[in-house]
């Protein structure tokens, strides 16, 4: 052998048993002078009964280690109490820890830990400097019982038998950058009674956490709240929402974590009910960003329920057998930014039992099925919680609502939506309109304008609309809107969006008008530009008799039913610029009866003309022509001693009216014209032509018309009551032509009567014969040629109607025509018998005659006020 030879093995196996020396010597070292170095160089005492070091291999063997704080009571230490089992260090890198002083090892071993610790009090201090953080690539613990107390003494972290085995660790270089300071190629878990408070709010509990292949399992998760409602109010008055969640089961699979991102194939939870309580606060803005990047492919909740809790303790909304399944979830800085913080491919909603409860309406939805593009809610209750003045109540029952929507998105706290369809379908119940509604501006801020639907509709509903104790019942209601548009003009009218078209199809109405009447009508259709009623009845709701005890002054009361009503023509219901155009308006078969009492006080108001009443109509409107087809109209007048009412009828009543408006309407006609025909008191032909004009601020008119044929005794049940009058004969022509406006009337009457004669009757119904004698020698009723005689002028009382100055006016005629040209009604309505003469031939004047003249000058200063 070579001298070098021998030296190089010399030094080899010098170095080898130096080695070896140092090996014995380290572990004995480590097994006798390490715990007291320890004890006293560190504020911990540490026993094992086994300690091995390999420095070839840098394996580290510990077995039975007992661990203990020698002072418990220094918070700014660390405390750790337990034992362990076995610790296990495989290749740890010495001569890096001595000289770069810098730990690395390949795998850390835990057997059975059994450990409470205690967190060291914070010292912001040394919270500053960069803490070495050891290298390791493997992690294993079996069998371990750990809990982690915080330096008040509080839980922050427990769990029994932990198993845990963590492959390829990596600490990350900059962990505020990442979710979690480290990643790592596989998980294995398992551990039961999991214990985890996060902050002063919240802590998490599970009974048991597996993962098997990839998939991670936690059975009966709970997030539990620390506080109360009202505590969590009181000491943290900026935050929205306190959450309180339980859940049979929880599963993650293919969980991966790369940094700052996270991956997840599916994540399902079973059964979770959710308490959510409420706040006052406001939402915060949000400070900070969202420096992660998450990728769910899959989210569902199973059968899941509901609380929603308001700040006042009581329910807001709870729901039942919950379902939700959201596809492609990605979120990052970005996304975390808007309304919905994250983006997602579709999402579906299912559930049932929905209770939704405001502070005056309790919503009930049975079953409901929500997803990106459709809602579809069955079984809807609506019902009031309390009554509210300025608020609308509803009371509904519906069988379905459904929604159909081609995009939505919520952008900058606005939804934007383009919604394709909803439909109603059997609305039933009551919807009760606020009282006094507030004065306050809608507040459509939360809208991204335009917000469009297609199409809305509403069938085979009944709705009773139910304001101010008059309630409007519509039976059967089919309605479709189309083209709605909400935009920025539109949301400042009443109704804040505006309909392309519109069909409205109802069964029947029927509207109590309280205390009077009620309106009501079978078929009735509206449309853009046509309406159509059928069976329209406007009829009372009392007695004539309750009417005349409730009204203060005199009044008509109506009775109207019309067989159908056609109008065609242009409006708008949705605009706040009102506008009427009308091209014709047909009412067949209409059957009216109008009755006055004279017995209550006169109405002494001034009453408008017809065209000023035209003129008050606030908005423009002109109807081209309106038809009124044989129509029946009586007019009946009572007086306390009358012997039942007197009685005006028109039968086969025809009008035509043209260019009825408002004067409103830039470019139409203001003259209206109106011809009349109508068999008067069923027997003789009338005819009318009336003209008034609504831009003549003087209400200029001009009527004139014709009868002819009237029996006298016809027109005995209304003269009768009145005048104390009975006539006979034949009127064979009476032809008025008459202008006037709102102080008066003047015109031209003829009269050819055929045999006319006037009887002047008692109380008893008996004939005044000196009287009625008298009389008819002025009357030359005997002669049939025709009379004709000017009117003069008649002075309007405008106390009174249109019609009592008309008929002033034709009494006038009469007057002068059959008594005496020089003799007015005024001079004839001073007395029933002519000057100087009595009823008797003595000269003076029964009892019984005194009683008659004193009811005629009661009776005829009515006027026969015909149309009052």
């Amino acid at each position: 052998m070579k001298k070098w030879q021998k030296i190089t093995l010399i030094v080899l196996g010098s170095l080898l048993g130096l080695i070896i020396l140092l090996n014995i010597g380290l572990n004995l070292w480590l097994k006798y002078g390490l715990p007291d170095t320890i004890k006293k160089n560190s504020d911990y005492r540490v026993d094992y009964s086994r300690l091995d070091v390999d420095l070839m291999t840098g394996n580290i063997l510990a077995e039975d280690i007992k661990i203990g704080t020698k002072n418990p009571e220094d918070k700014e230490v660390l405390g750790i109490e337990g034992t362990v089992d076995t610790l296990k260090i495989s290749r740890l890198g010495l001569i890096k820890a001595a000289t770069q002083q810098r730990i690395n090892f390949s795998d850390l071993q835990l057997a059975k830990p059994n450990l409470k610790i205690t967190l060291a009090k914070k010292d912001p201090q040394k919270e500053k400097k960069k803490q070495s953080i050891p290298d390791f690539d493997n992690v294993k613990i079996t069998g371990g019982n750990v809990v982690v107390l915080n330096e008040r003494q509080s839980k922050v972290f427990s769990g029994n038998n932990l198993n845990i085995n963590l492959q390829d660790l990596n600490f990350v270089s900059k962990p505020s950058l990442s979710i979690i300071p480290f990643v790592f190629g596989k998980l294995d878990i398992h551990g039961d009674n999991i214990f985890f408070r996060s902050d002063d709010i919240y802590a998490m509990k599970a009974t048991e956490i597996n993962t098997d292949g990839g998939q991670i399992q936690i059975k009966n998760y709970e997030l539990i709240p620390l506080l109360t409602h009202q505590q969590f109010m009181k000491f943290y008055p900026k935050k929205r929402n306190l959450f309180d969640l339980k859940t049979k089961e929880v599963i993650f699979t293919d969980f991966k974590i790369d940094k700052e991102k996270l991956k997840l194939e599916n994540v399902t939870l079973s059964e979770p009910r959710l308490k959510l309580y409420t706040t006052t606060a406001k939402t915060e803005k949000k400070e900070q960003s969202f420096k992660y990047k998450v990728n769910l492919e899959n989210a569902k909740v199973l059968n899941g329920k509901v609380d929603i809790i308001y700040p006042d303790g009581n329910t807001m909304m709870d729901v039942e057998n919950l379902g939700m399944e959201i596809t492609k979830i990605f979120m990052d800085e970005q996304t975390a930014k808007g309304n919905i913080p994250f983006n997602y491919e579709k999402f579906k909603i299912t559930g049932k039992d929905l209770d939704y409860f405001s502070h005056t309406q309790h919503i009930a939805v049975n079953i409901f099925a929500i997803n990106k593009k459709s809602a579809d809610l069955r079984q809807i209750s609506l019902k009031p919680l309390a009554s509210n003045a300025t608020t609308t109540i509803f009371d509904l029952n519906i069988s379905r609502a459904r929604l159909l929507v081609n995009d939505w998105s919520l952008e900058n706290d606005k939804l934007k939506m383009d919604a394709e369809k909803v439909e109603i379908d059997e609305a039933k119940g009551k919807i009760m309109p606020a009282r006094n509604p507030k004065n306050k501006k809608a507040d459509y801020s939360g809208i991204a304008f335009p917000l469009k639907l297609k199409t809305f509709a509403l069938r085979n509903s009944d709705i009773i609309l139910s304001g101010d104790k008059q309630p409007l019942a519509m039976a059967d209601i089919n309605a479709t809107l189309s083209d709605i548009i909400m935009d920025e003009a539109s949301s400042k009218n009443k109704i804040p969006f505006r309909a392309g078209d519109y069909n409205l199809d109802l069964k029947s109405i029927n509207y109590e008008m309280r205390p009077f009447y009620r309106l009501s009508s079978g078929k009735f259709i509206l449309k853009k530009h046509s309406a159509q009623l059928r069976d329209f009845k406007y009829t009372p709701l009392v007695t004539r008799a309750q009417y005349v005890r409730m009204i203060p002054h005199e009044r008509d009361l109506y009775d109207i039913k019309a067989g159908s009503i056609n109008i065609t023509g242009d409006w708008d219901l949705f605009s706040d610029t009102k506008i009427f155009n009308g091209e014709s308006a047909s009412i067949d078969g209409v059957v009216a009866n109008i009755f006055r009492s004279k017995i209550p006080p006169d109405d002494l108001s001034e009453k408008p003309m017809y065209s000023a009443a035209l003129r008050k109509i606030k908005f423009p409107f002109f109807l081209k022509q309106t038809k009124i087809n044989n129509a029946f109209l009586e007019y009946e007048e009572d007086t306390k001693n009358s012997d039942g009412p007197g009685k005006l009828t028109f039968s086969n009543l025809n009008m035509d009216i043209r260019n009825l408006n408002s004067g409103k309407m830039k470019g139409k006609p203001t003259e209206v014209p109106i011809d009349v025909s109508a068999s008067f008191m069923k027997a003789s032909p009338l005819k009318v032509k009336w003209i008034m004009n609504t831009a003549a601020a003087d209400d200029a008119f001009s009527i004139s018309g014709t009868i002819h044929d009237l029996p006298a005794p016809r027109i005995n049940p209304f003269v009768e009551p009145y005048l104390g009058i009975r006539t006979t004969g034949t009127i064979e022509l009476l032809k008025f032509d008459f202008r006037g406006n709102k102080e008066g009337i003047r015109g031209t009457e003829q009269l050819h009567p055929v045999n006319l004669r006037v009887q002047f009757v008692n109380d008893e119904g008996g004939v005044k014969k000196l009287a009625t004698g008298v009389a008819n020698i002025f009357i030359s009723g005997n002669k049939s040629e025709p009379k004709s005689a000017d009117i003069g002028y008649v002075q309007r009382d405008k106390t009174k109607s249109f019609f009592n100055m008309f008929w002033k006016g034709v009494q006038e005629g009469l007057a002068k025509i059959l008594i005496s040209k020089n003799l007015s009604v005024s001079k004839l309505q001073g007395r029933n018998t002519p000057e100087g003469q009595s009823s008797n031939d003595s000269g003076k004047k029964s009892k019984a005659d005194k009683k008659a003249e004193k009811k005629a000058r009661r009776n005829e200063s009515k006027n026969s006020s015909l149309w009052n």
